[in-house]
């Protein structure tokens, strides 16, 4: 047998050498790789599936309507920089579930990860911060940052959300009915409740962030 499975390995070995094979094998490679990727891409997008992105979701409670806007969506990498850091992340939303939509990051990982989350948001709101040291009008809140995945059987698109929402919202979240833009959004309701109970017992997993606009 060791014999036969040499002489196997001798013959591919050969094969390989071939000017020809060594010749083409590069370009089938990068064939089978776009292939690849096109596959999985559809794959994804029939799940409707973006894991590789995040979007930071802006909620808010106005006249008894639950409202969500989206700040910004970008990929892991324009957000966290680091390869290592947005397989931290990637890894972490695989662990949540639908009675626990936080992102449960690595203690060691969780600062340094929420502190480039905070940072990209705060670009957005630059000019406002810079207003504010010229002493011209600004109004100013403080948010909560908090890494989420939701999941439920009816969800549109699976992907990383980052959930802002005032602080004083968070801590005294209506546990009334909400109205609604839409239906689905009853799942949002849910998981900013889920949030507002976690607040006390998780605080290392909700960054503070102040936000300056023009008055």
């Amino acid at each position: 047998m060791p014999q036969f499975i040499n002489a196997i390995g001798s013959g591919i070995g050969a094969f390989l050498d071939q000017p020809l094979v060594k010749a083409i094998l590069p370009l089938l490679t990068l064939v089978l790789g776009w292939y690849g990727r096109k596959y999985l891409d559809y794959f994804k997008w029939r799940r409707r599936q973006f894991l590789s992105r995040l979007n930071v979701s802006l909620n808010t409670v106005e006249d008894g309507t639950l409202k969500i806007r989206t700040v910004f969506e970008k990929s892991l990498d324009e957000i966290f920089l680091n390869t290592y850091a947005t397989g931290i992340v990637a890894a972490a939303g695989e662990k949540t579930t639908p009675d626990d939509p936080i992102v449960p990051l690595p203690e060691s990982e969780t600062w340094h990860i929420l502190n480039s989350l905070l940072n990209a948001v705060a670009e957005e709101f630059k000019e406002g911060a810079v207003r504010r040291d010229m002493g011209l009008p600004v109004r100013v809140e403080r948010y909560y940052l908090c890494l989420t995945r939701e999941k439920a059987d009816d969800i549109k698109q699976d992907k990383l959300r980052a959930m802002m929402i005032k602080q004083d919202l968070l801590k005294s979240f209506p546990k009334t009915d909400l109205k609604l833009e839409s239906p689905h959004h009853s799942l949002r309701v849910q998981t900013l409740r889920q949030l507002a109970a976690a607040l006390e017992k998780r605080p290392q997993l909700f960054r503070s962030i102040e936000i300056c606009l023009s008055a």
